[in-house]
């Protein structure tokens, strides 16, 4: 084979691989419920009296926001279970887009437009898809 051939054979072979290839980060999952598990642990020993504000409280306060954590924690748990870390949660490739939550790939052909919300964490893709494309 040629140097030729073997360039344009790479060239295929890089041309059917994603273009950007998005992880589910456990560092970052597991970093949110630590800090969050201390905020509830924090709340509530202040709602129990074992930790002395410098004004005098009830606690009840306290109690419902370690309640409020609790809860946010278990929900935060409950939704991490439900995605697969092994796969990548999104792949941006030259045959279209394809994600864990979406039923199957989306083709550039169905897409009008991507729009990208100019936030700090841009955490959504907004896809304008044709009005005649298979739902």
């Amino acid at each position: 084979m040629t140097d030729d051939q073997s360039s344009i054979a790479n060239r295929d072979q890089s041309a059917k691989q994603p273009a950007l290839v998005l992880q589910p980060s456990t560092r970052a999952l597991i970093g949110v419920v630590c800090v969050m598990a201390i905020f509830f642990v924090y709340l509530s020993l202040i709602a129990v009296g074992q930790i002395e504000m410098s004004r005098p409280t009830s606690g009840v306060g306290e109690g419902l926001f370690a309640i409020l954590f609790l809860v946010i924690i278990v929900f935060v748990v409950v939704k991490a279970r439900q995605v697969d870390f092994t796969k990548p949660i999104m792949l941006i490739g030259p045959d279209g887009i394809t994600g864990q939550k979406l039923p199957k790939l989306i083709p550039w052909s169905m897409i009008e437009r991507v729009d990208i919300p100019q936030t700090r964490w841009a955490e959504l893709l907004y896809l304008t898809v044709r009005k005649d494309a298979d739902p």
